[in-house]
């Protein structure tokens, strides 16, 4: 039988971690990032062999949850950018430059539509973008940087940024401060989201466009608003889960 494990993809901001085996899952929930340590009682409290995990946080916290881990006779396994797997061919020269993020939301993408050229949206503290072809060859992509991050270098006060999160975005020019930087930030990735949609209408054929991460949502939903979208959609809540499950099947 399939180990029983729990599945963590760790971000900067969120952790998103499930729990099962052989793609059952039982149970699934999100902590924030500093939290890491806490997912040794939760690994206890499911029983599971090993702990999976796919992540950019601090390497001493990951030394010390594998320590931790151990202690308790879990296993840990930790996902690795690769330079080819599952059908999928990076782009980057230097491969293991490539966030590990971005890497298994390719597997991911690559086993969900084999046929399909894909373009990759995440939207996390960052967003970044991925082109991949059918064929598996990785394009390359874009790192743009994300809602909060932008929101703190302009605002850099907790206050302003809480009385942003209760308004609406709109396109037409705000009147006060939170409505013109909100309204601003909309105009923002509508326009990086057209530009990019130019890109990908000229370097893949016919591709379906997919969204993941904290903000993309909304920015799905922006795209899909504006007027009559030019590509396919689609929505992924654990992009980089599933694809953390492909590279665990393919070493295994």
């Amino acid at each position: 039988m399939p180990s029983s494990r729990l599945e963590v993809d760790v971000g900067n901001t969120r952790i998103k971690w499930r729990y099962g085996n052989a793609g059952h899952w039982c149970a699934r929930g999100v902590l924030v990032s500093d939290e890491l340590l806490a997912l040794t009682p939760l690994a206890i409290q499911y029983q599971v062999e090993v702990v999976a995990i796919a992540s950019v946080a601090n390497l001493d916290l990951l030394r010390q949850l594998e320590q931790d881990l151990a202690q308790c006779g879990i296993g840990f396994w930790r996902a690795q950018t690769q330079q080819e797997a599952a059908g999928v061919r990076n782009a980057y020269q230097q491969w293991q430059r490539l966030g590990v993020d971005r890497w298994l939301a390719l597997l991911a993408a690559k086993r969900a539509y084999p046929q399909r050229d894909v373009a990759i949206l995440q939207a996390g503290s960052a967003v970044t973008l991925d082109l991949l072809r059918q064929d598996g060859a990785h394009l390359g992509g874009y790192i743009f940087p994300g809602r909060q991050m932008r929101r703190r270098a302009l605002l850099g006060n907790t206050h302003q940024i809480h009385m942003l999160q209760e308004r609406q975005p709109e396109l037409m020019p705000g009147v006060v401060t939170e409505a013109c930087v909100l309204n601003a930030e909309m105009v923002l990735e509508l326009g990086m989201l057209n530009q990019v949609e130019q890109v990908l209408l000229q370097q893949l054929s016919n591709p379906l466009w997919i969204f993941a991460g904290g903000d993309g949502q909304s920015l799905l939903e922006f795209y899909r608003q504006q007027r009559q979208p030019r590509l396919e959609t689609s929505w992924h809540d654990e992009l980089v889960l599933d694809g953390l499950m492909v590279q665990w099947g393919e070493e295994q």
